[in-house]
């Protein structure tokens, strides 16, 4: 009677962790990766990407007190774990000029939670 429980609970255990793992998109093309892989963002321009960029922006000229301003977004992967990270590469503008950089935020959004983790120059690869 044992011999034949193992292999069932073995089943069972293995389809949880498999539909722990999967990646779904909400109704307005929001983010939902649950897998924990990076995923690239295919809609740039989505509200809520756009929301994590500015925010970089934001957090930024708060503590270097600069003025730059968020253009757009230009690429851009998450991965979610017990948050959301986001890496963006961010086109932005000072006094004319335009540049891009390269940001990291973190994200827990049931807890309306956002951190800037970096903000750099974006070197081509």
């Amino acid at each position: 009677m044992k011999t034949q429980i193992l292999p069932l609970l073995i089943l069972i255990i293995l389809l949880v962790v498999r539909s722990s793992s999967t990646c779904t998109t909400s109704r307005n093309g929001a983010l939902n990766n649950h897998g924990g892989g990076w995923t690239p963002i295919k809609n740039t321009e989505d509200s809520h990407v756009m929301e994590i960029g500015k925010f970089a922006v934001e957090e930024c000229n708060k503590k270097y007190k600069t003025s730059l301003v968020f253009n757009n977004v230009i690429s851009g992967k998450y991965k979610v774990v017990s948050r959301t990270n986001y890496v963006l590469i961010i086109n932005v503008s000072e006094d004319g000029w335009s540049t891009k950089y390269e940001v990291v935020v973190w994200e827990k959004p049931w807890m309306h939670f956002k951190k800037l983790i970096s903000f750099m120059h974006y070197k081509c690869e």
